[in-house]
């Protein structure tokens, strides 16, 4: 048995109550990257399988009906106390692992991926560009490296659902 989480907004969360999770929806292993990735409107769901993954996304092919939903709540993500500079000199950490010595924080963020103070650090993608917040330069990576390599998958990714016809 696993217990992962999902992380949404709060229009998502009200239809998920309902029908519970759409085939090929993300799970997160870890609560925190529920939070930064999908949202506050946590839900802790639980599989009679173990799942492994690669990243920090697990993704379910089929549809999850409500009864396996264990909690919904809201995480409050209010800060108490910010340090930009550690914040930054994470990103640009974590960027350098990922891409190499060489990569650098995207110039027109400072690698946030965020246009604006709105969002915080690690939203995920698809929120910042609802809100029209996300970093047009680094695709909301925070790094120009990162943004291109997921403009490219995406591309990827839409010539696989229009050979599969999902």
């Amino acid at each position: 048995m696993q217990v992962v989480w999902h992380g949404t907004n709060k229009e998502n969360a009200a239809a998920i109550l309902k029908e519970g999770f759409k085939p090929r929806s993300y799970f997160a292993a870890h609560l925190e990257d529920a939070v930064s990735m999908g949202g506050p409107y946590i839900f802790e769901v639980w599989f009679e399988e173990e799942f492994r993954a690669e990243s920090w996304q697990i993704v379910i092919r089929e549809a999850v009906p409500p009864e396996r939903i264990l909690r919904h709540y809201k995480v409050d993500r209010t800060s108490i106390f910010e340090n930009k500079d550690a914040q930054r000199a994470m990103r640009l950490h974590q960027i350098k692992g990922e891409f190499g010595p060489d990569a650098a924080l995207c110039e027109a963020c400072d690698g946030t991926g965020s246009i604006g103070p709105e969002h915080p650090p690690f939203t995920h993608w698809k929120e910042k560009l609802k809100t029209g917040k996300m970093c047009e330069e680094c695709y909301g990576t925070g790094c120009p490296e990162a943004g291109a390599a997921f403009r490219e998958g995406l591309a990827e990714e839409e010539k696989r659902t229009d050979i599969l016809g999902d």
